[in-house]
């Protein structure tokens, strides 16, 4: 019997193949090999304080890696790839198991070649460890897991990865955080590169922006944040620590939209220039509303906004309101967004002209949010099912 192909894909340069076989599911890692020069590279940097000067996306995803194992170890693959919820080891000197999103248990090509190794590695995981009889019980914020080290000639040992906890559109809409028609706007916003700036609760913010974006899959999104606030499960997206990467380096990775969980000068620079590049924008900031965001800015920076198709999302009392900022023979314009119950709304809006806004996309969204809600489809995965329904018969019935 001939193996299936289910799914290729790459993270930070390494290959990984879903196969079929006789039944059975595979899980096989192409790693990676430094050439001579990127390991000079990698001689000169470190994780903390990483240089990508003049280094082409590849280079330095290769290098990214090649830290991140130093870290990891033999797993490292394994720990970065979100469609992996459990790793379970048998023994050293046999291959290791993961359990997959969609596909079940499936064997790797990766294992252990001694205990040591074992030991050492999840020792860089798990900084500490509590003894429970013969089972050492390990935990950290991402992952927990367990050691069996009963026998003194085996060394068995399962990881599992932590929920992450996604708000669904489905569950905004219904307890009243955004209404349908705001959240298809702001799916049409950010699909067509709009620069979008929250303010208010970080909390309702961050949930109305994760579900939001987990909603596009044709997207490249890079996620440049200081602290771990957004559960993002769009495969498309690349989550970078903001200490890891310079701002002039942003648009080596071409992303389609760049996301910021901050607001200072520097990011409002970089953002402005990136935006004129056809790139989306989505800032988190901690202003507690839009006046206090207003008042920050500058004049300049506020007429360079108002050039751009800038909307403010602002969450307060939970409840969130928008707001447009335009200028008209370079006079600054803020516009709350008001009664958004139709596309006659919208296409009032001043952003509407500015990015081209066609009729049926926004309608296509509408029906599609209105049918999540009215059959009650919150868990994400069967929702990203329900939307590939959608593009491939162009319906939107989820009876």
């Amino acid at each position: 019997m001939t193996t299936k192909i289910l799914e290729e894909y790459y993270i930070l340069g390494n290959k990984i193949s879903i196969k079929e076989l006789n039944g059975n599911t595979l899980y096989e890692v192409e790693e990676v090999k430094l050439t001579d020069k990127e390991k000079e590279i990698l001689k000169n940097i470190n994780e903390k304080n990483i240089k990508y000067d003049n280094l082409d996306p590849t280079t330095a995803d290769r290098i990214l890696y090649s830290m991140k194992k130093q870290q990891f170890g033999r797993i490292t693959i394994l720990l970065l790839d979100d469609k992996i919820t459990e790793i379970t080891c048998f023994n050293y000197n046999m291959p290791l198991y993961v359990s997959l999103r969609g596909y079940g248990v499936a064997l790797t090509n990766l294992k252990y070649s001694y205990k040591e190794e074992i030991i050492s590695d999840l020792q860089k995981i798990f900084s500490s460890a509590i003894r429970h009889k013969n089972q050492l019980i390990l935990e950290n914020d991402e992952m927990r897991g367990i050691v069996n080290v009963s026998n003194p000639e085996k060394i068995a040992f399962n990881i599992s990865k932590k929920d992450k906890k996604v708000t669904s559109i489905t569950n905004l809409i219904n307890s009243r955080l955004i209404s349908r028609n705001q959240a298809s706007l702001l799916w049409e916003l950010l699909e067509n590169n709009a620069f979008i700036i929250f303010v208010g609760n970080i909390k309702i913010s961050s949930k109305i922006l994760e579900s939001i974006i987990n909603l596009t899959s044709n997207f490249k999104i890079l996620n440049i944040r200081s602290k771990p606030i957004l559960n993002m499960i769009n495969e498309k997206c690349i989550n970078i620590d903001s200490r890891d990467i310079e701002n002039e380096d942003i648009d080596l990775y071409n992303p389609d939209i760049v996301i910021f969980d901050k607001l200072n000068k520097n990011i409002l620079t970089e953002s402005l220039k990136l935006s004129a590049y056809n790139k989306g924008i989505i800032i988190l900031s901690d202003f507690p509303d839009h006046y206090s965001l207003l008042n920050y800015l500058d004049k300049n920076t506020l007429l360079s906004l108002s050039k751009l198709p800038t909307i403010i999302v602002e969450n307060l009392r939970s409840k969130t309101s928008f707001y447009e900022i335009y200028s008209i023979r370079n006079k600054i314009k803020v516009l709350k967004i008001s009664n958004i119950k139709s596309i006659k709304d919208i296409k009032r809006l001043y952003i509407y002209a500015q990015l081209h806004i066609t009729d049926e996309n926004v309608s296509l969204k509408e029906k599609i949010l209105n049918e999540l809600a009215k059959n009650n489809i919150t868990d994400y995965f069967t929702i990203f099912d329900k939307l590939k329904e959608v593009k491939e018969t162009n319906a939107v019935t989820f009876n």
